[in-house]
Order: structure tokens, then sequence, then C-alpha cells
């Protein structure tokens, strides 16, 4: 039964870090996003 609990435990942290992980990436692509939004305001304004 301990191992079982360690074991679960130790999937929850894995999830939790590759969850962590996903944030982050989402947060870098959300901030590339937004300045191709701007280039491309910007490269039509240029016109």
């Amino acid at each position: 039964l301990q191992a079982s609990l360690e074991d679960t435990q130790r999937q929850l942290q894995q999830t939790l870090d590759q969850y962590a992980l996903a944030q982050r990436k989402v947060s870098a692509l959300s901030a590339e996003l937004e300045e191709c939004k701007v280039a491309l305001d910007n490269a039509i304004r240029a016109r």
C-alpha cells in the first residue's frame, strides 16, 4: 500500500511538472502571437 501511494504521488508530481511546462509554453506562444499581431498591424498601416 505504501509503495502504491508513493508511486501515485510520483505520478502526480510528474503530471504537475508537465502541466507547469505546458503553461509556460502557452505563455510564450501567446506573447509571440501578440508580437505577430502588432507586426501585422504595423505592416498594414505602413501601406
